[in-house]
C-alpha cells in the first residue's frame, strides 16, 4: 500500500472514530482495517491509535507517523514532477569542457541564454586544456567541448562554430618592428624572418598554439616557443617585454591596435583559428543537443 493510501485510512479511521465506520467509507472490511493498523504498530514497534472508551485518537507517535507520511507525499510529488522534467529534457545536467583560453569570450554569450530557456539544466563547467578535455569525452567524463581545431581524437564528432583571423603582435622593441607602420598591415615580409625567432604562445595542446604550430611545419620553418602561457594578453604583455613575438586571434586583436607594436595580417587560408563544438554523435544527450544548437547560433559570427 503506497503512503497516499496509508495516510488516507488512518485518517478516516480518526475522523469517524469508529472502525466500522470508517471501513464502510473506505469500502474494505473491518478485519481488514483492524490487520492494517496492526502491521503498522508492528512494523513501527510502537501503538498509533489510542483506543478507549469507543473514542479512537493518535498516539504521539500515530501523530508523528502522520507527519512523515505527508512529508514522504511531497517528497514523492517533488521526485514524479522532477522526472517529468527529465524526460521532457527540461532538467538534467550538461557537463561542458572548454579552453581556458577561449572562455572568457565565448561563455558569456551562450550560458545566459541557455539558461534563461532551460533554468533547471545545470551547467557543470571544466577549464582544461582540449586534449585532456577530448579525453574525458571518450571516458564519457564530459557531455561537450568548445575548443579549436585541428581536434585529437579523430573519432569524435565536431561542428565549426566559425573561422577567423589569426594576426602577427610584433613589438616595438623587436627587429621586425616598423615604425612606418600604424594600421594593421599585411605581411610581406620574407617569412623566413620568423624562422626561430621567439615565439610565446599558448600551449601546443591549446588551440591557438597547435594552429601557430602547423603555420610554421606547413611553412618549413623552426618553431621556437619559448615560452607558454594560459592566455592571450598575458603572452602580448610578454611580448611587449621585449621576449619576443605572438599572435592574436582576430576576436582580441582590437585590444591590441596602438602605436606600440605592428599587427600584421595573413590570407586566412594560410593561418586561421577554427573554433569547434565537439561531441560523440552517436552518444548525445537530448538537452547536450539543444545547448550545441545554442552554442552554433550564439557564436556564429556574421559573414
Amino acid at each position: 500500500m503506497n503512503n497516499k493510501k496509508k495516510l488516507h485510512y488512518i485518517q478516516t479511521i480518526v475522523d469517524k472514530n469508529n472502525l466500522t465506520k470508517a471501513s464502510k467509507e473506505l469500502f474494505v472490511s473491518q478485519p481488514y482495517l483492524s490487520k492494517f493498523i496492526k502491521n503498522i504498530n508492528d512494523e513501527l514497534g510502537i501503538e498509533i491509535l489510542n483506543k478507549s472508551n469507543n473514542d479512537i485518537q493518535l498516539t504521539f507517535a500515530g501523530e508523528r507517523y502522520i507527519h512523515y507520511l505527508k512529508e514522504l507525499e511531497k517528497i514523492e510529488k517533488k521526485m514524479y514532477y522532477e522526472f517529468d522534467l527529465l524526460k521532457e529534457n527540461k532538467k538534467g545536467e550538461i557537463r561542458l569542457g572548454i579552453n581556458p583560453a577561449i572562455a572568457t569570450s565565448m561563455l558569456y554569450k551562450v550560458i545566459p541564454a541557455f539558461k534563461k530557456d532551460y533554468p533547471d539544466i545545470d551547467i557543470k563547467l571544466f577549464e582544461n586544456t582540449q586534449d585532456k578535455s577530448e579525453d574525458m569525452i571518450i571516458k564519457n567524463k564530459l557531455d561537450i567541448v568548445i575548443g579549436m581545431k585541428p581536434i585529437v581524437y579523430k573519432n569524435l564528432s565536431y561542428n565549426i562554430i566559425y573561422s577567423e583571423k589569426m594576426y602577427l603582435f610584433v613589438p616595438k622593441i623587436n627587429s621586425i618592428y616598423n615604425p612606418k607602420i600604424k594600421e594593421i598591415t599585411k605581411f610581406t615580409k620574407n617569412i623566413s624572418l620568423l624562422d626561430s625567432h621567439p615565439i610565446i604562445l599558448t600551449p601546443p595542446t591549446y588551440g591557438i598554439g597547435k594552429t601557430i604550430s602547423n603555420f610554421f611545419k606547413k611553412n618549413n620553418l623552426e618553431f621556437n616557443n619559448i615560452l607558454t602561457t594560459t592566455t592571450v594578453p598575458t603572452a602580448v604583455n610578454l611580448a611587449k617585454s621585449g621576449m619576443g613575438l605572438t599572435f592574436v586571434p582576430e576576436t582580441l586583436i582590437k585590444d591590441y591596435i596602438s602605436e606600440e607594436a605592428n599587427i600584421f595580417s595573413f590570407n586566412i587560408s594560410d593561418i586561421k583559428a577554427e573554433y569547434v563544438v565537439i561531441f560523440k554523435k552517436d552518444d548525445i544527450k537530448p538537452i547536450v543537443n539543444k545547448f550545441l544548437d545554442y552554442i552554433l547560433k550564439l557564436l556564429k559570427k556574421d559573414k
